[in-house]
């Protein structure tokens, strides 16, 4: 009984004194970990005032500041409250310096706030004045107000206060001047030091702000450390006064039964002390890892939540760990690209350099403490953060090199330091110089080019003028041989192939150097449209072929485009269809598709039966100087075409495209966007001019070229005209100022003194000055024609020289009224041809009829020869077979052709 009894008192001892440490040690350990948690908010709610009084600086109006201010007093009366809580009445010393720090704090941002506001009133203040103060001076004059203003400008950019004390005096010295400001309210120089003595105040208010932010941080941080040695402290003394009891409990059972000693001595080895020396061990680690150690210890007692606490203080550990590890590697790669970068690295604070990498070394030459020698004046590129040079840099031996610099400029630790990048230019302005030799050596090439063409066009031109021109006047004359007649036609043919030739190579010229313009005008659709299919037929004749022309009848009556342009593709298209067909067909179709009232599509499709090309030659047929095909199937011609054609669609805003089958024929077709062209233009005549009504008018033709003066002489005095001939320009000078023509036709190109100068001393003489000029040249460039019509020139003739061209111009420029020939009658039976007997004129019809125009023109010859009344139907015939006009010849012959002979 007394054993039991005793070890009943025991073990009711020893359950009470367990019961006691469980309990302080439940307290102790909440107690610590609450002001632990306490210390590290008071941390981040330090960290986040000193955020907060950063952004107080940084804001741009006073309102602004307000609100800022107001966050900022939330998060400090946040941080009292946590200060309380941590001081809990023992005032200890590194509370008393928190809150201390705290209301400094406070009281700055206040004057920093109410400083800004100040500062916005005075900066207003001070440009109300200014503007005041300079419309005033701007108003007055003399040379005191002229340097009144350059002061008053050097004041509003100056932030010394010397400088403006001494500016102030400056203004006040000038001789005979008057302030414009009535009283101190309005004085900009006083209102300026004020401001500038506002500004220095603030930036000393915002220094201090930042000692005390930084100050309430390391209280803050002394606070956590200190609660952290104390939890630390706390739970060592935990397992000391643990220990204490385990020693008092085992000293107490001491006496009791060995059953009684060894259940106490299980229970607290295993599920007390155990434990704790765990917690206590992997509380003492001074080691980090990737992962968080475990705790072994289990259960839902105070020693298990003591082992989760410190878990989570290893955890806090190593992740601190971890940050310090990715900013030093983050640091080390840093430093090792400045190292080993190629271009250089320059840091400079208060005008010093402090630190360079070794290339900045190389390059440059400088030590840290030399001052940079660098013009950072003008910035040829600006972002918001870094600004670019490109300047020379001075090495220390004093040699100048130019570089380009990249400056950036940041704020440590309230100052502020420049990171210069530095690369050398040297490389770079070699290449932008050899570059830019290599465009004055392309652009002298292209002038070369441009000037060789223009003397080829001059060269070429001038003659074909003589040739063509001569031809056409040669042809009117209804005296020739039919022999002389075909003769003036192939010259005419020929001169005519010679022109085109030259007028591709001096297009591809103009496409190549991008000056081919358009020049769109109305067009007569309908009439534009018959002068090509006449132009085509008489070719197709020429060969035999059949000719189709198809378009809708409600084709607009005027279009916007460029005529020339638009007839040079389509001849040039239906001369390749003509040229490329041996037999059958060539056919033109022309569709329009209306898109609005404005403007439609016009569609042109180009047929023929000819040669056709492979589909594999299809994509070379638009490179330059290119004929595709066979040997066999390739004609005389220069392969310029339709790369013109192409390009002149392309301009046109259209793409040329073609379908073809080989020995089966080929289509090109294309599609043109254009405006209606309102009212339909003049009709062209199509009867030859043969003289004018009025009085006679006298017209001086100046030109170099004998065969030209001649041709124009002829041309212009069969039409009734008198002509004056100069052969250069200074006796072209001369004659205008005597002879006082009614016109002038001035040569482009002459030695002596050229045409647009000849019209310019022209135009000098008041009594020439509306006297109509005619500028003809061989180089049609656009250059040459605005050169022309800048000199003085009313109108613009390429030569070779038109005979319709030329009298449309003169009876424009001279308001002339034309007298045309009369209309020659439609042979039929009544012309006046006897024909031949019945039987020449059926073999001449089979013969026709086989399209053997060689046979044809032999039986002409002999008709001729045979009888003289036969000789007109026989020139007519055989000229027709000269030219081919193998239906013309069809149709004469059945005028003839007595149907009724048996």
């Amino acid at each position: 009984m007394i054993l039991t009894t005793l070890i009943l008192a025991y073990g009711l001892t020893a359950i009470y004194a367990l019961h006691r440490a469980s309990t302080a040690t439940r307290e102790l350990a909440e107690q610590r970990l609450a002001r632990l948690q306490t210390a590290q908010d008071l941390v981040w709610q330090t960290m986040s005032a000193a955020r907060f009084a950063d952004q107080l600086e940084a804001v741009p109006s006073s309102e602004n500041t307000k609100i800022r201010y107001a966050d900022l007093l939330q998060q400090l009366n946040r941080i009292d409250q946590l200060v309380d809580s941590i001081n809990n009445g023992d005032n200890a010393l590194g509370v008393l310096d928190l809150q201390h720090a705290d209301q400094l704090f406070i009281s700055t941002a206040n004057t920093l706030a109410q400083q800004n506001g100040i500062l916005a009133r005075d900066r207003q203040a001070f440009d109300q004045a200014y503007q005041l103060s300079m419309t005033e001076l701007q108003r007055r004059t003399g040379i005191s107000n002229r340097r009144a203003q350059a002061i008053l400008l050097l004041t509003a950019t100056t932030n010394d206060l010397s400088t403006l004390q001494q500016l102030r005096e400056d203004v006040l010295r000038l001789p005979g001047w008057i302030s414009p400001w009535r009283n101190a309210s309005l004085d900009p120089f006083g209102l300026r030091l004020t401001l500038v003595k506002r500004v220095n105040i603030l930036n000393r208010l915002e220094d201090v702000l930042h000692q005390q932010a930084f100050r309430m941080m390391d209280a803050a941080r002394e606070q956590s450390d200190y609660f952290t040695q104390d939890y630390r402290q706390a739970i060592n003394q935990l397992a000391a006064t643990t220990q204490r009891q385990q020693y008092w409990v085992i000293a107490y059972l001491t006496g009791s039964l060995l059953v009684a000693w060894m259940i106490g001595y299980l229970f607290l080895g295993r599920h007390v002390l155990a434990r704790l020396a765990i917690v206590s061990r992997f509380l003492r680690l001074n080691r980090s890892s990737d992962q968080v150690p475990r705790v072994p210890v289990t259960g839902h007692d105070e020693i298990a939540g003591m082992a989760r606490a410190v878990e989570g203080f290893l955890e806090d550990r190593n992740q601190l760990h971890r940050a310090r590890a990715v900013l030093e590697a983050s640091a080390s790669r840093m430093a090792a690209i400045i190292q080993y970068a190629a271009d250089g690295f320059v840091i400079v604070q208060d005008g010093l350099v402090r630190q360079l990498n070794p290339a900045a070394e190389q390059l440059l030459g400088w030590q840290p403490g030399d001052t940079p020698r660098l013009d950072l004046s003008d910035s040829h590129a600006r972002s918001e953060n870094a600004a670019q040079y490109d300047t020379v840099a001075y090495r220390s031996d004093g040699e100048a090199i130019p570089v380009e610099v990249s400056v950036s400029e940041v704020i440590l630790l309230a100052s502020p330091v420049k990171i210069l990048v530095v690369r050398d230019a040297r490389l770079r302005r070699e290449t932008e110089r050899q570059l830019t030799a290599a465009k004055d050596a392309a652009e002298a090439a292209r002038s070369a080019q441009a000037a060789f063409l223009a003397n080829m066009s001059h060269e070429f031109r001038t003659p074909l003028n003589a040739i063509i021109g001569y031809a056409h006047i040669l042809k009117r004359d209804d005296d020739i041989s039919e022999r002389q007649r075909r003769g003036l036609y192939t010259i005419e043919q020929s001169g005519e192939h010679l022109l085109l030739l030259v007028n591709d190579i001096l297009d591809l010229a103009q496409i190549e150097a991008g000056r081919l313009d358009l020049f769109p005008n109305p067009i007569d659709l309908d009439n534009f449209l018959r002068v090509m299919t006449d132009i085509i037929l008489l070719k197709t004749e020429q060969k035999s072929l059949l000719f189709h022309s198809d378009w809708p009848p409600g084709l607009p009556a005027t279009v916007i485009a460029d005529e020339k342009r638009l007839r040079q593709v389509l001849l040039n298209l239906l001369g390749n269809a003509v040229k490329f067909t041996a037999r059958g067909h060539v056919t033109l179709r022309v569709n329009w598709h209306a898109l609005d009232e404005f403007q439609g599509v016009l569609r042109f499709e180009i047929e023929d039966s000819g040669v056709g090309i492979a589909e594999h030659q299809l994509q070379h047929i638009f490179e330059r100087f290119t004929q595709v095909g066979e040997s066999s199937a390739r004609l005389n011609g220069t392969g310029l075409g339709l790369p013109i054609s192409r390009h002149l669609l392309a301009l046109m805003g259209s793409e040329l495209q073609v379908r073809s089958q080989l020995d089966r024929g080929s289509v090109f077709f294309f599609e043109l966007t254009l405006p209606y062209g309102g009212s339909s233009p003049t009709e062209p005549r199509l009867r030859p001019v043969v003289g004018y009504r009025g009085a006679k008018r006298r017209v001086l033709v100046v030109d170099d070229g004998e065969g030209n003066r001649s041709m124009l002489e002829t041309m212009l005095s069969e039409l009734g005209f008198e002509i004056i001939l100069a052969n250069d320009g200074q006796a072209g000078v001369a004659l205008a100022r005597s002879a006082r023509p009614d016109l002038i036709v001035m040569d482009a190109m002459m030695p002596k003194l050229d045409g647009p100068t000849a019209v310019q001393q022209i135009r000098a003489w008041p009594e020439l000055g509306q006297v109509p000029i005619i500028m003809v040249s061989a180089d049609v460039t656009q250059d040459n024609q605005r050169m022309a019509r800048q000199a003085g020139a009313n109108a613009f003739l390429a030569k070779p020289l038109r005979q319709d061209e030329l009298t449309q111009e003169v009876g424009r420029l001279l308001d002339l009224q034309w007298d045309y020939a009369k209309q020659a009658p439609k042979e039929s039976r009544e012309t006046v041809l006897p024909p031949p007997p019945q039987e020449d004129l059926a073999a001449l019809y089979q013969l026709a009829q086989l399209g053997d125009l060689q046979q044809i023109q032999q039986h002409a010859v002999e008709l001729a020869e045979r009888e003289a009344c036969y000789r007109p139907f026989a020139e007519r015939l055989g000229q027709l077979a000269a030219e081919l006009r193998s239906k013309a010849v069809l149709q004469l012959i059945k005028q003839y052709i007595d149907t009724d002979a048996p």
